[in-house]
Protein backbone atom coordinates (compact mmCIF):
# COMPACT_ATOMS: atom_id res chain seq x y z
CA UNK A 1 0.00 0.00 0.00
CA UNK A 2 2.72 2.45 0.87
CA UNK A 3 4.79 1.34 -2.02
CA UNK A 4 2.07 2.15 -4.52
CA UNK A 5 1.66 5.60 -3.02
CA UNK A 6 5.41 6.19 -3.12
CA UNK A 7 5.53 5.06 -6.73
CA UNK A 8 2.76 7.48 -7.64
CA UNK A 9 4.52 10.29 -5.87
CA UNK A 10 7.71 9.54 -7.83
CA UNK A 11 5.76 9.82 -11.07
CA UNK A 12 3.97 13.02 -10.00
CA UNK A 13 7.01 14.60 -8.32
CA UNK A 14 8.17 16.61 -11.36
CA UNK A 15 4.64 17.97 -11.84
CA UNK A 16 4.34 18.88 -8.15
CA UNK A 17 7.77 20.56 -8.17
CA UNK A 18 6.85 22.51 -11.29
CA UNK A 19 3.57 23.56 -9.68
CA UNK A 20 5.32 24.64 -6.46
CA UNK A 21 7.97 26.55 -8.43
CA UNK A 22 5.32 28.29 -10.52
CA UNK A 23 3.42 29.32 -7.36
CA UNK A 24 6.67 30.75 -5.88
CA UNK A 25 7.49 32.57 -9.10
CA UNK A 26 3.94 33.94 -9.28
CA UNK A 27 4.25 35.16 -5.66
CA UNK A 28 7.55 36.87 -6.44
CA UNK A 29 6.09 38.50 -9.55
CA UNK A 30 3.10 39.75 -7.59
CA UNK A 31 5.32 41.03 -4.77
CA UNK A 32 7.88 42.89 -6.90
CA UNK A 33 5.95 43.87 -10.02
CA UNK A 34 2.22 44.03 -9.45
CA UNK A 35 2.08 45.25 -5.83
CA UNK A 36 4.23 48.40 -6.33
CA UNK A 37 2.17 49.31 -9.39
CA UNK A 38 -1.04 48.85 -7.40
CA UNK A 39 0.31 51.05 -4.57
CA UNK A 40 1.43 53.73 -7.06
CA UNK A 41 -1.98 53.59 -8.72
CA UNK A 42 -3.68 54.10 -5.33
CA UNK A 43 -1.40 57.07 -4.51
CA UNK A 44 -1.97 58.65 -7.92
CA UNK A 45 -5.69 58.12 -7.53
CA UNK A 46 -5.75 59.93 -4.17
CA UNK A 47 -3.60 62.77 -5.58
CA UNK A 48 -5.96 63.04 -8.53
CA UNK A 49 -8.90 63.28 -6.12
CA UNK A 50 -7.19 66.20 -4.37
CA UNK A 51 -6.68 68.03 -7.68
CA UNK A 52 -10.22 67.24 -8.68
CA UNK A 53 -11.53 68.79 -5.45
CA UNK A 54 -9.40 71.90 -6.01
CA UNK A 55 -10.67 72.24 -9.56
CA UNK A 56 -14.27 71.73 -8.49
CA UNK A 57 -13.84 74.45 -5.84
CA UNK A 58 -12.69 76.95 -8.47
CA UNK A 59 -15.76 79.12 -7.91
CA UNK A 60 -15.10 79.11 -4.15
CA UNK A 61 -11.51 80.23 -4.76
CA UNK A 62 -12.74 83.12 -6.88
CA UNK A 63 -15.14 84.22 -4.15
CA UNK A 64 -12.36 84.01 -1.54
CA UNK A 65 -10.13 86.10 -3.82
CA UNK A 66 -12.90 88.69 -4.17
CA UNK A 67 -13.41 88.80 -0.40
CA UNK A 68 -9.68 89.34 0.13
CA UNK A 69 -9.67 92.18 -2.41
CA UNK A 70 -12.67 93.84 -0.71
CA UNK A 71 -11.03 93.55 2.71
CA UNK A 72 -7.78 94.98 1.35
CA UNK A 73 -9.67 97.96 -0.12
CA UNK A 74 -11.43 98.53 3.20
CA UNK A 75 -8.15 98.45 5.11
CA UNK A 76 -6.56 100.82 2.60
CA UNK A 77 -9.45 103.29 3.06
CA UNK A 78 -9.07 103.12 6.86
CA UNK A 79 -5.33 103.73 6.55
CA UNK A 80 -5.91 106.74 4.31
CA UNK A 81 -8.40 108.16 6.83
CA UNK A 82 -5.94 107.69 9.69
CA UNK A 83 -3.11 109.44 7.86
CA UNK A 84 -5.33 112.10 6.27
CA UNK A 85 -4.48 110.81 2.81
CA UNK A 86 -0.75 111.39 3.27
CA UNK A 87 0.11 107.70 3.32
CA UNK A 88 3.05 106.66 5.45
CA UNK A 89 5.04 109.76 6.48
CA UNK A 90 8.62 109.58 5.32
CA UNK A 91 10.18 112.25 7.53
CA UNK A 92 9.58 114.45 10.54
CA UNK A 93 8.30 117.34 8.45
CA UNK A 94 5.45 115.16 7.15
CA UNK A 95 4.36 114.34 10.70
CA UNK A 96 4.71 117.98 11.75
CA UNK A 97 2.49 118.86 8.79
CA UNK A 98 -0.12 116.45 10.14
CA UNK A 99 0.20 118.02 13.62
CA UNK A 100 -0.22 121.54 12.23
CA UNK A 101 -3.23 120.34 10.24
CA UNK A 102 -4.74 118.89 13.44
CA UNK A 103 -4.12 122.23 15.20
CA UNK A 104 -5.82 124.17 12.39
CA UNK A 105 -8.77 121.75 12.43
CA UNK A 106 -9.09 122.44 16.17
CA UNK A 107 -9.13 126.22 15.62
CA UNK A 108 -5.51 126.81 16.64
CA UNK A 109 -4.11 128.98 13.87
CA UNK A 110 -0.78 129.85 15.39
CA UNK A 111 1.73 127.59 17.10
CA UNK A 112 4.35 129.82 18.74
CA UNK A 113 7.13 127.31 18.86
CA UNK A 114 7.94 123.91 17.38
CA UNK A 115 11.03 122.58 19.10
CA UNK A 116 12.33 119.12 18.08
CA UNK A 117 14.23 117.24 20.81
CA UNK A 118 16.95 114.61 20.47
CA UNK A 119 15.81 111.51 18.59
CA UNK A 120 16.14 108.01 19.98
CA UNK A 121 16.37 104.89 17.85
CA UNK A 122 14.71 101.57 18.49
CA UNK A 123 15.15 98.35 16.52
CA UNK A 124 12.45 99.08 13.94
CA UNK A 125 11.51 102.75 14.40
CA UNK A 126 12.85 106.17 15.43
CA UNK A 127 11.28 108.33 18.16
CA UNK A 128 11.26 112.10 17.56
CA UNK A 129 10.08 114.08 20.59
CA UNK A 130 8.78 117.56 19.69
CA UNK A 131 7.64 120.36 22.01
CA UNK A 132 4.79 122.52 20.70
CA UNK A 133 3.94 125.84 22.37
CA UNK A 134 0.68 127.67 21.66
CA UNK A 135 -2.00 129.90 23.11
CA UNK A 136 -5.51 128.60 22.70
CA UNK A 137 -8.92 128.15 24.28
CA UNK A 138 -9.99 125.17 26.34
CA UNK A 139 -12.32 123.91 23.61
CA UNK A 140 -9.65 124.17 20.89
CA UNK A 141 -7.15 122.39 23.11
CA UNK A 142 -9.61 119.52 23.60
CA UNK A 143 -10.14 119.21 19.83
CA UNK A 144 -6.38 119.30 19.24
CA UNK A 145 -5.74 116.57 21.82
CA UNK A 146 -8.50 114.44 20.24
CA UNK A 147 -6.91 114.99 16.83
CA UNK A 148 -3.52 113.86 18.09
CA UNK A 149 -5.04 110.81 19.74
CA UNK A 150 -6.70 109.86 16.43
CA UNK A 151 -3.30 109.00 14.93
CA UNK A 152 -1.59 106.92 17.65
CA UNK A 153 0.51 105.05 15.09
CA UNK A 154 2.19 108.35 14.09
CA UNK A 155 2.16 110.56 17.19
CA UNK A 156 1.65 110.09 20.93
CA UNK A 157 1.22 112.88 23.44
CA UNK A 158 3.71 112.43 26.26
CA UNK A 159 3.22 115.58 28.37
CA UNK A 160 0.84 118.49 28.54
CA UNK A 161 1.48 121.65 30.54
CA UNK A 162 -1.32 124.22 30.74
CA UNK A 163 -1.16 127.72 32.27
CA UNK A 164 -4.31 129.83 32.50
CA UNK A 165 -4.20 133.42 31.22
CA UNK A 166 -6.64 136.29 31.39
CA UNK A 167 -9.60 136.23 29.07
CA UNK A 168 -10.11 132.46 29.10
CA UNK A 169 -6.97 131.72 27.09
CA UNK A 170 -4.49 128.98 27.92
CA UNK A 171 -0.74 128.87 27.45
CA UNK A 172 -0.04 125.29 26.41
CA UNK A 173 3.15 123.27 26.04
CA UNK A 174 2.70 119.82 24.54
CA UNK A 175 5.41 117.18 24.26
CA UNK A 176 4.51 114.78 21.45
CA UNK A 177 6.55 111.82 20.31
CA UNK A 178 6.55 111.12 16.58
CA UNK A 179 7.19 107.60 15.25
CA UNK A 180 9.03 107.05 11.98
CA UNK A 181 10.52 104.06 10.22
CA UNK A 182 14.31 104.39 9.90
CA UNK A 183 15.68 104.94 6.42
Amino acid sequence: MHTTTLQRLKKELPVLLALAASVCIAGIIVRYLALPNAIELANNSSEMNVYSEVLSAKDDLASVKNQIALEQDSLSEKFQRLTQGMGDPEDLSSILGILIGKAEDAGIHFIRKVQPQDESRRNDYVLYPVVLEMTTSCESLGKFVAGIESVPHLVRMSRLAVTAQRGGKLDVRVLVTCFLMPK
